[in-house]
């Protein structure tokens, strides 16, 4: 009996680490954003966040966020992590801190205040992913 229990448990495991491992995830439609931030053309000098924007009041119109490695590259997300953007017009934003701040003071950045990342548009069929360069000055 034991042993029954721990082949439904162990395969139960098994199935569902496959599952998961295979991508079973509901395709949202998404197409896959890519890119690289940079601070005057070198990587970030800190860990930075980009965050993605609809700019199109569509009723598929969905914000996205990425996280950038130290290099500054990053893919970006809106359902789950790194699963791509849906298609519409998009602004980039850029978090960069500096200091997080405390009960008495604010944070701060390394985006220069009015700083105002790129617009792009993501196709609905692209033959490839879409790349976005984000220079911050």
């Amino acid at each position: 009996m034991a042993a029954n229990r721990w082949r439904l448990t162990t395969g139960g495991v098994v199935i569902t680490s496959l599952l998961l491992a295979t991508g079973c995830q509901p395709n949202y439609g998404t197409v896959q954003v890519t890119g690289r931030v940079t601070f005057a053309g070198k990587p970030p000098p800190a860990s930075c966040a980009v965050y993605f924007m609809p700019l199109d009041s569509t009723i598929k119109a969905r914000p996205g966020i990425a996280m950038c490695d130290a290099n500054g590259a990053f893919r970006a997300g809106s359902y789950n992590p790194r699963d791509g953007l849906l298609p519409g017009r998009y602004r980039a934003n850029v978090r960069c801190l500096k200091s997080l701040g405390d009960d008495t003071t604010a944070a701060s950045s390394h985006v220069p205040e009015g700083f105002v990342g790129p617009e792009f548009t993501v196709p609905d069929k692209p033959a490839a992913p879409v790349t976005v360069s984000i220079d911050v000055r």
